[in-house]
């Protein structure tokens, strides 16, 4: 029975309580229940989008890494060294089996356009110049790449040592699709004899 009572003393408390909120606070019941309200949904993006100041492509620092560097041939073999390399521990060595060689990436990041360049650097310990021709597509199979796409075109001469190579995105936009999924970049190295090698490092997208 005791137990009732204090059930019966706490509900009187507690609307005592209400009602005396109501009656601070002046609120007019009758209007209150009578009003409308009118509720807009909006979808609102809060998320901060940070756009790194230079995008990693490739930079060979992973045994992984080398799933993004198909060679054509497959004459030549390629392989992460320490021996020469611009950033990080790690390049990717190339070493030839044969005068001409195509290498091939296609894992980007599909946005490039908050970016101005795409560079990437190229050891060549050669005395001879060794030449190269970079392409880009914006499609690609697992037979062709499809040599069509590969509107965008270089002819480059690597001289020894590292050579630092840049392409402007806004030049490379006006040649492919930039906003296609299927971006791909090829280089064909032209060398004089087979067993010759170059270090890559460092392919990235710099604002």
């Amino acid at each position: 029975m005791r137990s009732i009572y204090v059930l019966i003393f706490l509900i009187i408390v507690l609307a005592f309580a209400i009602g005396f909120t109501l009656k601070s606070q002046k609120v007019d019941l009758d209007n209150w229940s009578k009003g409308r309200t009118d509720l807009k949904w909006e979808y609102v993006d809060s998320t901060v989008k940070v756009f790194p100041s230079v995008m990693e492509i490739n930079y060979f620092e992973r045994q992984n890494d080398l799933y993004n560097l198909f060679v054509l041939s497959g004459e030549s073999k390629i392989e992460r060294t320490n021996k020469e390399r611009t950033q990080g521990e790690y390049s990717v060595e190339v070493v030839f089996g044969t005068t001409w060689e195509e290498l091939a990436m296609v894992y980007f990041p599909k946005d490039w356009r908050r970016y101005r360049y795409l560079k990437l650097d190229i050891y060549n310990p050669q005395e001879n110049l060794l030449h190269l021709e970079f392409r880009m597509g914006d499609c690609f199979d697992a037979r062709t790449f499809n040599l069509g796409s590969q509107k965008f075109k270089k002819e480059i001469e690597l001289t020894k040592g590292w050579n630092k190579l840049e392409f402007s995105i806004g030049e490379i936009g006006e040649k492919i699709n930039m906003d296609s999924f299927y971006k791909s970049v090829h280089l064909s190295f032209f060398l004089e004899q087979a067993k010759q090698e170059v270090f890559i490092d460092n392919v990235r997208l710099v604002r």
